[in-house]
């Protein structure tokens, strides 16, 4: 986040506070003086920054005034914070006109919106194809990622070549990932150390994840700990998921999960709570899986309402358990009829419950297990 052509000191400082320290409260202080100021592009700074915090409400507000006043990048900007709450349909909508007049970049992200949504793949692989055409650079690595979803494999491994071919180290770092997966082990861990070796952090946690899995510990610690020292985004969640799960260093764990949620990774809350819940902390648990949903993890909902019930809130716990179903949680309506059966639950809940499965299209078995604590 780096406005080209501006010298302006308070933007400058909200900048570096937002980049270098972990201060919210100065550095959004910051952006709004720029913003008072008529600095150019500071909406579009502050949202990204309010963005980059979770704040995702607040930076649609911020973005939206930002496009209507023609900041460079904040269209794409709000497409994105769009896109990251689950609007695709709007997100689309933003980026449709110029991807249309043209623009790769545009036709990138508009391709790699459409394609969250299993119902508009088709779509996605046009603009994916538009933007390889307009000579996107990241184009045939994120192309190439599409495929492989697809299980189109071999398609997917001709454009991730042409993208190491270009220089991409993302998709040398994603193909060798794949070709991992696909036990290709010799080829892909070289490919991985090289990627590594060219700054791409993501290859680092691959390794260590190879290095954890074939049981060579030390190893693996090395690499998730230099992953951490290069502030690979993701990295002190894995590595303290890593510790959590090596005999004897759940203190350590803790301690970097710590570290993580002081950092703003938003998966931390999430994967702490786990840590917490597996290891019986069930109240300290509960928080954690709360501050996950304010980061927008929605499956949260059904983790916290079986901390509740374990805790004996069942009122609390009936109040999540409708939230996850409400979000199309499809896990949720067994467990949550089972919770009714087992405590005070009413047939008129249960049937609730029941009807919620049916519309979400559970399998015929789920919804027989339903009927019969249903009926009972």
């Amino acid at each position: 986040m780096s406005p080209e052509n501006d010298r302006d000191p308070v933007l400058l400082e909200a900048l570096r506070i937002s980049n270098e320290e972990d201060d919210f409260e100065r550095a959004d202080g910051m952006f709004r003086q720029a913003v008072e100021d008529g600095v150019a592009r500071s909406r579009w700074a502050h949202g990204t920054f309010l963005a980059s915090w979770g704040r995702l409400d607040e930076a649609e507000a911020v973005l939206r005034i930002a496009t209507a006043n023609g900041e460079m990048g904040a269209e794409m900007a709000l497409a994105g914070v769009l896109s990251d709450k689950g609007d695709i349909d709007e997100a689309g909508a933003i980026l449709l006109p110029k991807a249309q007049a043209g623009h790769a970049d545009y036709a990138l992200q508009l391709a790699d919106t459409l394609a969250e949504d299993d119902d508009r793949r088709d779509e996605a692989e046009f603009w994916y194809r538009s933007a390889l055409r307009g000579g996107d650079e990241h184009a045939p690595n994120n192309y190439a990622v599409f495929l492989l979803a697809a299980e189109r494999t071999a398609e997917a491994d001709s454009y991730f070549q042409q993208a190491v071919d270009q220089g991409d180290i993302k998709a040398l770092s994603n193909y060798a990932e794949s070709l991992l997966g696909r036990g290709v082990t010799a080829r892909a861990v070289e490919m991985l150390k090289r990627a590594a070796e060219e700054g791409e952090g993501r290859a680092l946690l691959v390794l260590a994840e190879h290095a954890h899995s074939i049981g060579d510990q030390r190893q693996a610690e090395e690499n998730y700990r230099t992953a951490v020292d290069r502030a690979v985004p993701g990295a002190l969640v894995d590595y303290a998921t890593f510790l959590a799960h090596t005999d004897g260093r759940q203190q350590d764990a803790a301690a970097v999960f710590e570290r993580a949620i002081s950092e703003r990774d938003l998966s931390a809350h999430w994967e702490y709570a786990l840590f917490l819940d597996e290891a019986g902390r069930l109240e300290e648990a509960a928080g954690h899986y709360q501050r996950a949903l304010e980061d927008g993890v929605w499956k949260a909902h059904l983790n916290l309402a079986l901390v509740h019930a374990a805790l004996g809130k069942p009122e609390a716990a009936r109040d999540q358990f409708n939230e996850a179903i409400s979000i199309g949680d499809e896990t949720a309506p067994p467990v949550y009829a089972q919770f009714l059966s087992d405590t005070d639950g009413t047939a008129a809940e249960l049937r609730a419950v029941l009807e919620a499965a049916q519309n979400m299209g559970l399998p015929a078995d789920e919804l027989a297990e339903i009927a019969a604590l249903v009926s009972r």
